[in-house]
């Protein structure tokens, strides 16, 4: 299987929330992967679509948000355990960094 970005590393402000996609390929010319989130996720990172079969050769998007609510400021990192199949875990670190929100001054 193939994921589309090695890492996702994304700046969100404070209070508010992001959406990010990766792609998932499935690179078998003959097997349909089973694929299934493993592990616990952290708050601030919540999966959107389902995960399921990939027929050979076929691929989908993975989508999740990022959740800068109630969160400190600061850096928060993770890891999206992919179960492929019975044998095979891929892994899509993640990284949120939360920043302040900036008031903007008009003069």
């Amino acid at each position: 299987m193939l994921i589309s970005q090695p890492k996702v590393t994304s700046e969100v402000v404070q209070d508010s929330t992001l959406t990010r996609q990766v792609r998932l390929q499935n690179t078998s010319f003959t097997q349909t992967l089973s694929l299934a989130l493993s592990g616990e996720l952290p708050k601030w990172l919540v999966p959107l679509d389902s995960i399921g079969n990939l027929s050979p050769r076929a691929s989908s998007n993975f989508r999740f948000e990022l959740s800068a609510e109630n969160q400190e400021v600061g850096q928060y990192e993770a890891q999206v355990q992919l179960q492929v199949s019975e044998d095979s875990l891929a892994i899509l670190p993640v990284t949120m960094v939360e920043t302040r929100a900036t008031a903007r001054v008009q003069g």
